[in-house]
This record gives C-alpha cells, structure tokens and sequence, in this order.
C-alpha cells in the first residue's frame, strides 16, 4: 500500500516536472515550485532519494535559480532545496553524497547572485539547516564547492553577511580545521575571483607569527598544521599567485599577510628556505608595479621591519641569512632567463635596477654577488 502511495506521489511530481517545459517566463515556473513544495511538503515520509526524475528535478531548480530570475521565486526555491536535503540527510547515511552532482550544481553557483535576503535564507536554512549536520565523509566531499560558493560573498561589503558567513566559515573549521584551511588555500590558490574576498577571512583568522613565536612547541605545532598545511607548497603558491594580482588592494592583502605571518627570518622554520626563496621571487615583481604601499610592505617584509623606524642591524646573523635568500631569489631569476622572450628578460633587469634604488646598505651588501648575472641578463636583452 505504501508503495502505491510512493508511486502516486512520484507519478504527479513528474507531471509538474514534465509541465515546466512549456514555460514562456518566470510567471509560469512560480506555480509549479510552489506546486511542487506543497507536494514534498505532504509527502515527507516518503524516501526522497528513490524519487524516479530527481536528474530532472535538479535541472528545474537550477533553472529556476537563474540571477534573471525574480528574488521572490529564489525564496521558494531553496524552500524546496530545503526540504528535499533535510529529507535526504535524515533518512540516509551518506546519501547526500550521491546526489550533490544533482542538487548543488544549482544551489552552489547561486549564493553570490543572491540578494541580501535569500543570502541570509541560503545560511541559515541550507548552511545550518543541512551541511553543518553532515558527517565528517559528506562534508569533506561538499567543501570544496560549498565554500567557493560562500567567498564571493564577502565582497558585498554588508556588515551583515560578512558576520554571518564568517560564523558559517567558523563552525565548518571546528569540525576538521586541518581538512577546512586546506580547501581554502587549495581554492585561492586555483580560483582567480575567490582571491581578493578569500585573503580578507585568512587576515582576520589566521593567527600572527609572533602570536604563534609566544605558544609553547606543542601548540606551535597544533597551530601551524592547522591554519598552514602544506604550507611549503599549497599556501606559498597561492601567496605568491595572490601577490601578482594586478588589482592593488588583493596585492596589499596579500604582502600584509605575508608580513605578519611568514616573515623571512631566521627563526621562521615553520616555511623551508625553498619556499622563502620562491615567495621572494613573486614578491620582487612589486618593484615593477609602481605601488607605493606595497614596495613598502615588500621591503619591510625582506628587512624584518615591524615599524618603519626601525633599525636594521646589517651585519646581524638573521639580515645576512635574508641576504643570502635575496640572492638566491635574483639569481634563479636570471638563470632561468635563458629560455624566455625580450620581454621577460626586460622586466626582470627591471626589477634588479629599481630594487638597486630600495634600500643602499643591503644593496650593497649583495650586490657582489647579483651584479655578473644582472650583467649577463643585460647581454642576453
């Protein structure tokens, strides 16, 4: 008996399914979402996962999600989205995990084109409501995509959302925060557009290094896998892809992060020398940039400058050790010159003359050892 209600239940979902083919505009789409959340709505007893057009019923409500479409059909939409992963979710272990290819190819790419309101509605009714009650499986396998649809939000610059998706991006860390900022830094390091709203959370979250330098060894540790794993690879590439934005502000973000939380001295074995070098060898592109503010971030960063009044102490263990970085950094530029065109070998002479203008002393300290491949590079253009 049951089962014959099932059928019934899925025979008329598919009518309303197989109706909105003849739409001709949003007008015509607004019953059948209401129509159909009606109808889940009665039937939530039912098994959602056996319905038989659910790869139908996913493209209607990706359809119906389009930023064309009015907020008022967006409203009942994830009403319906609601309901059908709540229902999911609690009658199955894991079962969102087979139907995420149909249900959130819709739902992920609509957060950053909604309003206000059914931003707040998507937190609150599909963040809280379903993914902060998935398992440790589910989630790993729904991160990705649930927070690269989250980020872009952050560029709203309402107080509002801002709060809320960082209390979202909070409580998705707490429950695996090595397995959280390793998707995070994996996106920016992938996603250009996640890039300038993405660094904004890490500068407000990650802690600083020399909050990090006061903890004991233990903790120090704890922190480090948390908020940097892969951190010679992962996190590096994706500072060092941040860092050659060409929007300035993403670029600042960047280098402030890069101050605070990986300076270049010594003491810093929490990035390998490899990994400096590397980071060094983006950084420098900034002379190039004519930007003020971040040519001083870059040599505050390079000079270990907390204030700019600071005194430098050349001939210090730590300032030769950050010398013998620089000078690695320009000379793998410049040998790795032998295979590019005019123009690269051009910027690159580019960047040693005006880093040469940067700061006399250090320069002078290193310029032995810069200046024959520096005039090499001259020959080569």
């Amino acid at each position: 008996e049951k089962e014959k209600t099932f059928e019934k239940f899925d025979k008329k979902l598919s009518t309303k399914l197989a109706a909105a083919a003849n739409a001709k505009s949003w007008s015509d789409l607004l019953p059948m979402i209401k129509d159909i959340f009606s109808l889940l709505t009665v039937n939530f007893d039912y098994d959602f996962n056996l319905i038989n057009d659910k790869l139908l019923l996913g493209k209607r409500l990706a359809q119906v999600l389009n930023p064309e479409c009015p907020s008022g059909l967006h409203d009942v939409t994830l009403d319906v989205y609601e309901i059908l992963l709540r229902n999911i979710t609690s009658k199955h272990k894991n079962k969102l995990m087979n139907n995420l290819h149909i249900y959130c190819y819709g739902l992920f790419p609509f957060f950053p084109n909604a309003n206000i309101a059914n931003k707040q509605k998507f937190l609150d009714k599909i963040v809280k409501g379903i993914f902060y009650n998935l398992n440790d499986v589910e989630l790993k396998l729904c991160l990705p995509g649930l927070l690269s649809s989250l980020i872009p939000g952050l560029d709203d610059n309402n107080e509002e959302t801002t709060k809320n998706i960082y209390s979202a991006f909070d409580e998705l860390a707490s429950k695996d925060e090595h397995n959280f900022f390793g998707v995070y830094w994996m996106l920016l390091l992938r996603c250009k557009h996640l890039r300038n709203s993405g660094i904004k959370y890490l500068l407000e979250k990650v802690i600083k290094y020399n909050d990090i330098k006061s903890q004991d060894e233990s903790t120090q540790i704890v922190t480090i896998i948390k908020y940097f794993p892969n951190i010679n690879t992962t996190v590096v590439n994706a500072l060092r892809e941040i860092i050659k934005e060409n929007d300035i502000p993403i670029v600042r973000n960047g280098m402030d992060f890069i101050l605070t939380r990986l300076p270049l001295s010594k003491d810093n074995n929490m990035v390998s020398d490899e990994a400096k070098i590397n980071l060094i060898d983006s950084a420098l592109n900034l002379f190039v940039k004519n930007d003020y503010s971040t040519i001083r971030r870059l040599k505050s960063w390079i000079l270990g400058l907390e204030n700019q009044d600071d005194e430098v102490d050349y001939d210090s263990d730590d300032m030769k050790y950050k010398m013998g970085l620089v000078i690695t950094a320009f000379k793998n530029i410049f040998k790795s010159e032998k295979n590019l065109d005019k123009e690269v070998i051009k910027n690159n002479i580019s960047i040693f003359e005006r880093f040469l203008d940067s700061d006399e002393e250090f320069v002078n300290k290193i310029l032995s050892s810069t200046a024959f491949p520096a005039l090499e590079s001259v020959v080569n253009y």
